[in-house]
């Protein structure tokens, strides 16, 4: 692929929505979660189902893979300090904290974060291959919402970041645009 459409496919690529999720997954005292941007609702089936895009060289993809069960905690708008510390950094497991936040355990034992505003535990019933990544397909069985976010969810774009396709994950700024300023 020539430079100039490589730098148009990732800003085609830029410009969508990417939410920000910490995803955890516990199996007995094997803790991990990350930060995880490819989240989404997938049915309107009841319960419904849930998709996550996990990276599989990650703890947490193998966790996940082992118990068949993970958390979605969902995060608002000024919640980027907990995204943050979950991306790209190994889970350091603490007295009922992850990398300095609180958590509990509900129904299936995968972490929710104390300080998430909502949380879905799913149950995993199907994986796709999706190149370097995972799409575990999952089954709601129990959620909660602790307080309704007071502005919107959290988002990469918020956090000063974004995907840019086969430029990288998680590029920052234009620097590598094709759009002429």
């Amino acid at each position: 692929m020539d430079d100039t459409l490589e730098r148009m496919e990732a800003d085609a690529l830029r410009m969508m929505t990417y939410g920000a999720y910490v995803v955890g997954a516990a199996d007995g005292d094997e803790i991990a979660a990350g930060t995880v941007a490819w989240v989404s609702q997938a049915s309107l089936t009841t319960p419904p189902t849930v998709i996550a895009v996990l990276q599989k060289n990650s703890h947490t993809h193998a966790l996940v893979l082992r118990c068949r069960r993970f958390s979605i905690n969902l995060l608002s708008v000024d919640q980027a300090e907990i995204a943050r510390s979950f991306l790209h950094h190994p889970t350091q497991v603490g007295d009922r904290t992850l990398n300095g936040f609180r958590y509990r355990v509900e129904r299936t034992g995968a972490p929710i974060l104390e300080d998430a505003p909502a949380w879905i535990e799913a149950e995993l019933q199907q994986v796709a291959d999706a190149s370097d990544h995972d799409i575990c397909i999952a089954t709601v069985v129990h959620a909660g919402v602790v307080e309704r976010l007071s502005d919107r969810p959290l988002t990469l774009r918020d956090m000063g970041l974004s995907y840019a396709g086969t430029r990288g994950a998680y590029a920052h700024g234009k620097g590598d645009s094709a759009w002429q300023h």
